[in-house]
Protein backbone atom coordinates (compact mmCIF):
# COMPACT_ATOMS: atom_id res chain seq x y z
CA UNK A 1 0.00 0.00 0.00
CA UNK A 2 0.88 3.22 -0.79
CA UNK A 3 0.63 6.36 1.30
CA UNK A 4 -1.53 9.11 -0.39
CA UNK A 5 0.76 11.94 -0.28
CA UNK A 6 -2.42 14.49 -1.46
CA UNK A 7 -3.04 14.23 2.36
CA UNK A 8 0.39 14.56 3.55
CA UNK A 9 1.58 17.82 1.39
CA UNK A 10 -1.94 19.48 2.86
CA UNK A 11 -0.98 18.14 6.59
CA UNK A 12 2.32 19.86 6.00
CA UNK A 13 1.15 23.06 4.44
CA UNK A 14 -1.08 23.54 6.92
CA UNK A 15 1.80 22.98 9.99
CA UNK A 16 -0.54 20.14 11.12
CA UNK A 17 0.74 16.72 12.85
CA UNK A 18 -0.82 13.59 11.90
CA UNK A 19 -1.76 10.66 14.11
CA UNK A 20 -1.59 7.29 11.65
CA UNK A 21 -4.80 5.26 13.78
CA UNK A 22 -3.43 1.65 13.08
CA UNK A 23 -6.58 -0.40 14.39
CA UNK A 24 -7.08 -1.69 10.65
CA UNK A 25 -3.40 -2.77 10.77
CA UNK A 26 -1.07 -5.38 12.18
CA UNK A 27 1.99 -5.34 14.40
CA UNK A 28 4.52 -5.98 11.35
CA UNK A 29 3.11 -3.11 9.27
CA UNK A 30 2.74 -0.67 12.06
CA UNK A 31 6.20 -1.03 12.82
CA UNK A 32 7.70 -0.94 9.36
CA UNK A 33 5.60 2.15 8.87
CA UNK A 34 7.25 4.01 12.06
CA UNK A 35 10.43 2.74 10.96
CA UNK A 36 10.30 4.53 7.69
CA UNK A 37 8.98 8.05 8.58
CA UNK A 38 10.12 8.12 12.43
CA UNK A 39 11.97 11.33 11.38
CA UNK A 40 9.13 12.97 9.32
CA UNK A 41 8.22 15.64 11.37
CA UNK A 42 4.51 15.90 10.06
CA UNK A 43 4.46 12.27 11.92
CA UNK A 44 2.72 12.62 15.54
CA UNK A 45 2.59 8.80 15.59
CA UNK A 46 -0.04 6.21 16.15
CA UNK A 47 -3.15 6.07 17.43
CA UNK A 48 -5.06 2.53 18.93
CA UNK A 49 -8.94 2.42 20.64
CA UNK A 50 -7.97 -1.08 22.17
CA UNK A 51 -5.50 -1.73 25.07
CA UNK A 52 -4.82 -5.06 24.44
CA UNK A 53 -4.15 -4.51 20.89
CA UNK A 54 -1.51 -1.83 21.82
CA UNK A 55 -0.12 -4.65 24.14
CA UNK A 56 0.43 -7.08 21.40
CA UNK A 57 1.64 -5.10 19.07
CA UNK A 58 4.57 -4.34 21.46
CA UNK A 59 5.28 -0.39 20.18
CA UNK A 60 7.08 2.14 22.36
CA UNK A 61 4.89 3.83 23.97
CA UNK A 62 6.83 7.33 23.01
CA UNK A 63 4.89 6.31 19.51
CA UNK A 64 1.58 5.67 20.93
CA UNK A 65 -1.64 7.48 21.49
CA UNK A 66 -4.71 5.82 23.34
CA UNK A 67 -7.69 7.36 21.18
CA UNK A 68 -10.25 4.76 22.75
CA UNK A 69 -12.93 4.87 25.15
CA UNK A 70 -11.03 4.58 28.96
CA UNK A 71 -12.52 1.82 31.35
CA UNK A 72 -11.17 1.98 35.10
CA UNK A 73 -9.85 -1.32 35.32
CA UNK A 74 -7.47 -0.93 32.07
CA UNK A 75 -5.90 2.45 33.04
CA UNK A 76 -3.07 1.00 34.31
CA UNK A 77 -2.16 -0.42 30.79
CA UNK A 78 -3.20 2.87 28.93
CA UNK A 79 -0.27 4.11 31.32
CA UNK A 80 2.27 1.44 30.75
CA UNK A 81 1.94 1.34 26.99
CA UNK A 82 0.72 5.00 25.99
CA UNK A 83 2.31 8.33 26.57
CA UNK A 84 -0.88 9.99 25.27
CA UNK A 85 -4.43 9.89 25.99
CA UNK A 86 -6.86 11.64 23.93
CA UNK A 87 -10.10 10.30 25.00
CA UNK A 88 -10.09 11.74 28.89
CA UNK A 89 -13.47 12.61 30.11
CA UNK A 90 -13.99 11.71 33.49
CA UNK A 91 -12.74 13.66 36.81
CA UNK A 92 -12.75 10.09 38.89
CA UNK A 93 -10.31 8.37 36.14
CA UNK A 94 -7.49 12.12 37.53
CA UNK A 95 -6.12 9.86 40.55
CA UNK A 96 -6.25 6.45 38.56
CA UNK A 97 -3.64 8.30 35.99
CA UNK A 98 -1.56 10.12 38.19
CA UNK A 99 -0.74 7.09 40.45
CA UNK A 100 0.29 4.27 37.51
CA UNK A 101 1.76 7.31 35.71
CA UNK A 102 3.91 7.90 39.15
CA UNK A 103 4.65 4.12 39.25
CA UNK A 104 6.10 4.42 35.39
CA UNK A 105 7.84 7.16 36.54
CA UNK A 106 6.68 9.44 33.49
CA UNK A 107 4.26 12.51 32.93
CA UNK A 108 1.31 11.03 31.13
CA UNK A 109 -0.10 13.75 28.16
CA UNK A 110 -3.70 13.78 28.32
CA UNK A 111 -6.16 15.94 25.81
CA UNK A 112 -10.05 16.47 27.50
CA UNK A 113 -12.30 14.92 25.27
CA UNK A 114 -15.05 17.27 24.06
CA UNK A 115 -18.64 16.69 24.00
CA UNK A 116 -19.46 16.72 20.37
CA UNK A 117 -21.81 14.42 19.22
CA UNK A 118 -25.10 13.02 20.89
CA UNK A 119 -24.57 9.59 19.60
CA UNK A 120 -21.68 9.28 21.49
CA UNK A 121 -22.25 9.73 25.21
CA UNK A 122 -18.46 10.31 26.36
CA UNK A 123 -17.01 13.91 26.80
CA UNK A 124 -17.15 17.28 28.89
CA UNK A 125 -18.85 19.74 28.30
CA UNK A 126 -17.61 23.47 26.93
CA UNK A 127 -18.19 24.68 30.53
CA UNK A 128 -16.40 21.80 32.18
CA UNK A 129 -12.90 22.76 31.21
CA UNK A 130 -12.02 25.10 33.43
CA UNK A 131 -12.61 22.80 36.16
CA UNK A 132 -10.70 19.90 34.57
CA UNK A 133 -7.70 21.89 33.93
CA UNK A 134 -7.59 23.44 37.53
CA UNK A 135 -7.92 19.44 38.72
CA UNK A 136 -5.25 18.21 37.02
CA UNK A 137 -2.65 20.71 38.64
CA UNK A 138 -3.55 18.69 42.05
CA UNK A 139 -1.84 15.80 40.05
CA UNK A 140 2.10 16.18 39.29
CA UNK A 141 2.21 12.85 36.97
CA UNK A 142 -0.48 14.39 34.41
CA UNK A 143 -0.34 17.34 31.74
CA UNK A 144 -3.58 18.06 29.67
CA UNK A 145 -2.45 19.14 26.59
CA UNK A 146 -4.89 19.80 24.52
CA UNK A 147 -8.90 18.57 23.81
CA UNK A 148 -9.93 16.73 21.23
CA UNK A 149 -13.37 15.93 19.57
CA UNK A 150 -15.02 12.61 17.65
CA UNK A 151 -18.06 14.41 15.66
CA UNK A 152 -20.27 12.87 13.04
CA UNK A 153 -19.88 10.27 10.69
CA UNK A 154 -23.08 10.99 8.52
CA UNK A 155 -22.49 15.08 8.18
CA UNK A 156 -23.48 17.71 6.74
CA UNK A 157 -20.43 20.70 6.24
CA UNK A 158 -22.54 23.04 8.57
CA UNK A 159 -22.36 20.38 10.84
CA UNK A 160 -18.83 19.71 10.75
CA UNK A 161 -18.38 23.38 10.93
CA UNK A 162 -20.29 23.53 14.31
CA UNK A 163 -18.35 21.46 15.83
CA UNK A 164 -14.92 22.71 14.67
CA UNK A 165 -16.11 25.89 16.07
CA UNK A 166 -17.04 24.64 19.24
CA UNK A 167 -13.45 22.90 19.51
CA UNK A 168 -12.21 26.50 18.35
CA UNK A 169 -14.51 28.53 21.06
CA UNK A 170 -12.74 26.52 23.89
CA UNK A 171 -8.53 26.91 22.22
CA UNK A 172 -9.72 30.87 22.12
CA UNK A 173 -9.88 30.91 25.75
CA UNK A 174 -7.05 28.16 26.77
CA UNK A 175 -4.60 29.16 23.48
CA UNK A 176 -2.03 26.39 24.97
CA UNK A 177 -4.65 23.79 24.39
CA UNK A 178 -3.87 21.83 20.59
CA UNK A 179 -6.93 20.64 19.18
CA UNK A 180 -6.88 16.53 17.59
CA UNK A 181 -10.28 15.87 15.55
CA UNK A 182 -11.18 12.09 14.56
CA UNK A 183 -11.25 12.90 11.00
CA UNK A 184 -10.82 9.96 8.57
CA UNK A 185 -13.68 11.23 6.63
CA UNK A 186 -13.96 14.67 7.05
CA UNK A 187 -10.04 15.67 7.06
CA UNK A 188 -10.29 18.18 4.43
CA UNK A 189 -12.58 20.76 6.59
CA UNK A 190 -10.42 20.00 9.48
CA UNK A 191 -7.68 21.35 8.00
CA UNK A 192 -9.32 23.97 6.29
CA UNK A 193 -10.37 25.19 9.47
CA UNK A 194 -6.49 25.01 10.83
CA UNK A 195 -7.04 21.93 13.19
CA UNK A 196 -3.81 21.04 14.35
CA UNK A 197 -3.59 17.44 15.24
CA UNK A 198 -5.40 14.97 13.03
CA UNK A 199 -6.33 11.20 13.50
CA UNK A 200 -6.32 9.54 10.42
CA UNK A 201 -6.49 6.07 9.39
CA UNK A 202 -7.31 3.60 6.07
CA UNK A 203 -7.76 6.81 4.32
CA UNK A 204 -4.45 7.20 4.66
CA UNK A 205 -3.45 4.95 1.50
CA UNK A 206 -4.28 4.80 -1.97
Amino acid sequence: MNFNNKILDIIRKRWAKLVFVTKYFDSEFTKDVIEKFKDDEVFFWIGENRIEVIKEKNILAKYVHFIGNIQSKKIQDIVKYCDFVHSFSKKEHFLLFDKYAEKENKKIQIFLQIYLDNEKKNGILENEVDFYLNEAKKYKNIEIVGISGIGKYEFSREEKLREIALLKSIQKNYPYLKISFWTSVDWEIALEQWIEILRIGKNLFL
